[in-house]
Formats: structure tokens, sequence, C-alpha cells
């Protein structure tokens, strides 16, 4: 399951294409739950690509540097 909270986010859609109209103060938070797939791969020169995938086939890819990959996993070993 995946769930996704926009804040202050406008789009205007019109023959086809969007467009953001909106003002520069966006956020936003996505929550994975319900992960049945992970894939981790290099992507680029210098960077780390997860992936994650739920049942439903939902997937979320994050590119991280070596460095923040390494920290992550530490920091996984010390929740074992």
């Amino acid at each position: 399951m995946i769930v996704i909270n926009i804040e202050d986010f406008s789009i205007e859609i019109k023959n086809s294409v969007i467009k953001n109209v909106g003002g520069p103060q966006k956020s936003a938070s996505v929550k994975f739950f319900d992960v049945e797939d992970i894939e981790i791969r290099r992507f680029g020169k210098d960077q780390i690509k997860l992936c994650f995938e739920d049942e439903e086939k939902n997937r979320v890819e994050i590119a991280i540097s070596g460095e923040e990959g390494d920290k992550i996993g530490q920091k996984i070993k010390s929740l074992l």
C-alpha cells in the first residue's frame, strides 16, 4: 500500500499537457507499506538506487550516494 500526501500543489491539465500552476512552497511525504520485493543496484557513477515494490506493483525508487548507503546498512545492522 502506498500513501502520498502532497500539500500546496496545483496543476492545470489542458490539451493533454500538465502544467504546474502552484507556488514554490510545495511539500510531499510518501509512506510505503507491505513491501514484497527489494532491488538494490548501481545508479550512475556514484549513486545506489533502492527499489521497493508492493503486492499491487506500486513502486518507489530512491537514489542515494554510496556514503548514505553505508550509513543505512550500518543502521539496519544495529537494529538486528
